[in-house]
Formats: C-alpha cells, structure tokens, sequence
C-alpha cells in the first residue's frame, strides 16, 4: 500500500486501496446522533497512526493538513478538500466522502493521481473542537486500520491530545506509530 499525506481526515496519509468494511467494536462505535451538516467546515488534521508497515518510512513529510469538507450536488455525498505544505508548495487534494447507511460512516474516495479509497467512521466528535476518526483500508491482501485526529483549530488541549492516543491504542496501533503531526507552512 502506498502512503500519501494525512488527511481527513488525514485520509491521504492512509495507505489506500478498495474500502474494507469496517466491523464494530464493544469499546468504539459510531458518533450517536451524528449530525453531517455540524460536521461539514474547516478542520485540521492533527494526528494519525497506522498499523501499516509503510508508516515510518513517510514521517518525515507528513503535515497538518488543512481539511474544507463541504456539500455536494448529490444528497448522499459530501466533498472534502486537502491542503498541506510539501517542500514550501502548498498541495491541494479532493476527495468525496459517500455517505453510508448510518451517520457517521462514510467511504471516502479521492480524486486524481491517488485514486484512493477507504472506509471511514467517525467514533467521536465535539462539532466546535475536534474528531476521531477511524479508518480501514485495503488494497489486495494488504490491509490497514488507521486513525486521525481532526481539530477545528491548530492547537488542541492536553486532554484532547492524550484522549486520542488511549483512542489509537485500544485501535491496535503502536505508540511508535502515532503521529502528532508538525506545522510546516500556513494556507
């Protein structure tokens, strides 16, 4: 699986390939009374960590990515647009997030270049602060489960930030393969 930069959800740091389904877990289930149109707006994505073997090798170049989700012309889809610093460029990405039977649970297919696909949920949301995000992904035999966290700002609380990581952790991903994401560049 290939790695591109984190996104919606730091979906573009996932590596991707056709969506998974994504079974429910005693400890993390889907945002009750998930509400889209809270959703939709301007986030960060601020973290993510994944089981995947490829993770270390794109540390490095990973980024806050700033995340503009937005509605569609279809009622069952919304859009997502992606922008991050890379070597002083500011690179854009879009992507369209489908919408599942139950709020919350999305697939999530990008645009152009990536043509990336995976299955998102989101687990837990404070619509003005901040999201977790889990995500499955799977290209062949190769599949992976990876998480992020989005902030409606840059700077989220200690609390916050603490909570995510137990988050990954009870998602089966390595401490070592969480990432607290660096600014690099402003948009």
């Amino acid at each position: 699986m290939r790695c591109g930069v984190v996104l919606l959800v730091a979906v573009l740091s996932l590596g991707t390939g056709a969506a998974e389904s994504l079974s429910e877990t005693a400890n993390d289930q889907i945002q009750e009374n998930f509400d889209i149109n809270q959703f939709l707006g301007t986030w960060f994505a601020l973290a993510t960590g994944c089981n995947c073997s490829w993770f270390n090798q794109y540390k490095e170049v990973m980024t806050i990515t700033k995340v503009v989700l937005s509605t569609s012309e279809e009622s069952n889809t919304f859009i997502g647009t992606f922008q991050y610093d890379r070597n002083g460029t500011c690179i854009h990405h879009v992507g369209r997030y489908t919408k599942k039977d139950i709020a919350g649970h999305f697939v999530f297919n990008s645009t152009g270049a990536y043509a990336e696909s995976a299955d998102i949920r989101v687990i837990k949301i404070n619509y003005q602060e901040y999201a977790f995000l889990l995500i499955h992904a799977s290209k062949g035999a190769d599949h992976s489960k990876s998480v992020s966290l989005y902030g409606r700002t840059r700077n989220l609380t200690k609390e916050t930030t603490e909570e995510f990581k137990e988050f990954a952790l009870r998602q089966g991903i390595p401490e070592d393969m969480i990432l607290f994401l660096p600014e690099k560049g402003k948009y």
